[in-house]
């Protein structure tokens, strides 16, 4: 394994991009929790790439994390046929992969809420409010 990946995987978090198989295969057993892979969903469309890009700057038509204002440009790239007729051939070897990689167990309560829309994000809030309040905390801290 090389350095780089080591060093992500002893630091108690990280978020690795790359080819999952190639990338677990590399990762030292029992070096994380919880393992997210996010393969394509094999819907037989035609995937485009689009990031976003986002600068800082006062002017700026988006308005951010405590009002600071961005601009934000969307470049396109290439993309991907996401079909395969051995998805499942294909999808079952990076599974695999992630079984000998979660033997760091997980705080008690532990969750994971994956958030792809809006309402996603405000389930996500509401779920990590309501787990921080303690049955004798005070009426402030209740209400968040």
């Amino acid at each position: 394994m090389d350095s780089r990946l080591t060093e992500l995987a002893t630091q108690g978090s990280a978020i690795i991009h790359g080819e999952a198989l190639e990338v677990l295969r590399r990762l030292p057993d029992g070096c994380a929790g919880l393992v997210y892979v996010d393969p394509p969903f094999n819907t037989g469309v035609r995937r485009r790439a689009v990031r976003t890009a986002v600068t800082a700057d006062a002017n700026g038509h988006r308005r951010g994390f405590a009002g600071r204002r961005y601009l934000a440009s969307v470049q396109t790239g290439g993309g991907f046929e996401d079909a395969r007729d051995d998805y499942l051939a294909w999808l079952r070897p990076r599974l695999a992969e992630t079984r000998p990689l979660r033997a760091v167990p997980l705080p008690a309560n532990a969750w994971w809420q994956d958030v792809d829309t809006p309402a996603d994000v405000r389930r996500a809030t509401t779920r990590l409010r309501r787990s921080l309040v303690k049955a004798e905390d005070g009426p402030v801290s209740r209400y968040l």
